[in-house]
């Protein structure tokens, strides 16, 4: 543990579980647990709720309520909310850290290091967002006032961080690319517990006892589509329909227009809380991670390859990005090549196999625990933040040295 604790505050976008949140509010955590101080600053895109304080796993986040606007302005570029959040006093610390690249918290970590609120202003890059989640043409007028404000963020933000967290080696290019001098790779990762029993599982969410389920969770959809291809192909080969899908994360008009026969093998739960999301770990066989080979992709290390092994259950995931860097520590998984035919390809194969042998490999937690635990991570960051302060203090004391010389 650092000797001396450290004061931090996140620059958060939103504050609702979905995605980044679960970088943030994990890395907090485990802060926090190695003696650090963690207060989180957000929106609540809730147009009704009230600004307030509140306390997450301990965690204390300062949570303002967001303005109208939302037919034009989304709740990170509405200029009133921008307002909103520069005039909150903040307190001094020694690292200021914000998350996703929208510009305006961008900008009031930036300039809370540029009045000595901070020692530190530091950039968390874990999603690419223009060329990735923003492709054109765009169509909406939200997302083309949107665009430009955050592409000047990821063009500009990492040479104006004194350091850059990412969580792949694609966005340590970027980073550096675009003239940052410190980037640092921080995984998405777990937390270690003992896993649900399978069957206990099972009848917790209602599923059949006697099947091998594949299991998709999450909300990115645009692969969604292989898992019912693969679904529709096994179904053809495997005449006993032994094998079903479980799905969850998804809106429900994500499975609209089903052929009836690949209905008839999912089981659709609906939006499960994060607690819910284990037990869905630990119910299903095999986890699913199909990836499209494009640059949103190679940018991502998404956090449910972590969640489905620590639940012990193996993944079958697409090669593409920073998951197929690390695949060699993990030979439980099953690598899937890089296309939708190879994908599905390997989903059939497997199945058939395992519908013969009736086992998969078994996942070795605590090796998984040796580069994706949360506890892991943060002691990671602990170590960057405390470089990154001696460094700035030395820059510092240089620099006044320099100016009493002259």
């Amino acid at each position: 543990m650092n000797n001396k604790p450290l004061r931090i505050i996140f620059l958060v976008e939103f504050v609702h579980e979905q995605g980044t949140y679960f970088r943030w509010h994990n890395l907090a955590i485990g802060l926090q647990a190695r003696g650090h101080y963690v207060t989180v600053y957000g929106v609540d895109w809730n147009r009704h709720s009230t600004s307030r304080i509140e306390y997450r796993d301990r965690v204390e986040y300062h949570i303002l309520s967001t303005f109208r606007g939302l037919g034009v302005f989304t709740p990170s570029t509405n200029p009133l909310n921008f307002i909103r959040r520069l005039v909150v006093k903040y307190p001094a610390c020694d690292i200021v850290q914000t998350f996703q690249p929208f510009p305006f918290s961008t900008y009031i970590g930036w300039y809370l290091k540029r009045i000595g609120k901070a020692k530190a202003f530091c950039y968390d890059w874990d999603d690419l967002w223009i060329n990735g989640l923003y492709k054109k043409p765009l169509r909406r007028l939200i997302d083309i006032i949107s665009y430009p404000l955050v592409h000047h963020t990821e063009k500009r933000f990492p040479a104006r961080a004194d350091a850059v967290m990412v969580c792949s080696g694609y966005l340590r290019d970027l980073a550096q690319s675009a003239g940052s001098r410190r980037v640092f790779i921080v995984h998405n990762g777990f937390w270690s517990s003992s896993p649900m029993d399978k069957q206990q599982a099972r009848t917790l969410l209602g599923l059949r006892a006697d099947s091998v389920y594949a299991g998709f969770m999450g909300r990115t959809l645009s692969e969604l589509s292989w898992c019912l291809k693969a679904m529709q192909s096994l179904h053809e080969q495997d005449h006993g329909h032994r094998v079903r899908l479980a799905l969850c994360g998804m809106p429900a008009d994500a499975l609209n227009q089903l052929p009836p026969n690949v209905a008839a093998q999912i089981d659709y739960l609906g939006q499960l809380s994060p607690a819910n999301c284990r037990v869905f770990a630990s119910a299903i066989d095999l986890g699913l991670m199909p990836l499209e080979n494009n640059a949103f992709n190679q940018s991502r290390f998404p956090i449910k390859y972590a969640e489905y092994q620590a639940s012990s259950t193996p993944v079958l995931y697409s090669q593409v990005g920073e998951c197929s860097t690390i695949d060699q520590h993990f030979d439980w998984n099953i690598t899937a090549g890089n296309t939708e035919q190879q994908f599905i390809d390997r989903f059939i194969s497997t199945m058939l196999d395992v519908l013969v042998t009736s086992t998969f490999s078994l996942v070795k937690v605590d090796r998984l625990a040796n580069f994706l635990s949360w506890d892991l991570l943060a002691e990671q960051l602990e170590t960057n933040y405390s470089s990154l302060v001696i460094d700035n203090l030395v820059d510092k004391t240089q620099g006044l040295c320099k100016r009493m010389s002259v």
